[in-house]
């Protein structure tokens, strides 16, 4: 994730709250606990921008003249749970 790689999260970004615990029921350390919630931070923020940026526009055209049926069966399909 190149577009990421020299930044972090901000002050109050809130990781996913079974982040820590997962680490720390194996014992993880502080540093490890810092550097699951950098690159879970980073995944998002780079997942966002490939959303945004590949799929909203076309998703947006193609769904523009669909009921809300419709456009939730392609909401769906781009979830891949169709």
């Amino acid at each position: 994730m190149p577009e990421f790689e020299e930044v972090g999260p901000p002050d109050d970004y809130q990781p996913d709250g079974m982040l820590a615990r997962q680490i720390e029921l194996v014992k993880g350390k502080p540093f490890d606990i810092k550097r699951a919630i950098r690159e879970e931070w980073k995944a998002r923020e780079q997942r966002g921008r490939w959303v945004a940026g590949n799929r909203h526009e076309e998703m947006c055209e193609a769904c523009a003249a669909l009921e809300d049926d419709g456009k939730c069966a392609s909401g769906l399909e781009l979830l891949g749970a169709r």
